[in-house]
């Protein structure tokens, strides 16, 4: 028998958040939520990625454009990181 693997389809959407470090203090940094596309219930987040809004848009629109299956996103933030 065919096994068949389902994948929910997602989509990639910009966070903003504005936080604290006792240093530095008030800053904004930027994540990815993931949402179910089917019904737009939010299934991942991921915070404080960048301080740089328009490279993480840009991985954004990557994500949504390939897309990139939620299994690898960790993957792909690792690789942005480095």
């Amino acid at each position: 028998p065919l096994l068949r693997r389902c994948f929910q389809m997602t989509f990639y959407q910009l966070r903003k958040d504005i936080l604290y470090q006792q240093d530095a203090g008030d800053y904004t940094s930027y994540g990815i939520d993931v949402f179910n596309s089917q019904s737009n219930v939010l299934i991942r987040s991921i915070p404080d990625i960048s301080l740089e809004k328009g490279l993480l848009k840009n991985l954004i629109f990557l994500c949504n454009d390939l897309q990139l299956d939620i299994i690898h996103l960790d993957d792909v933030v690792d690789d942005f990181l480095s």
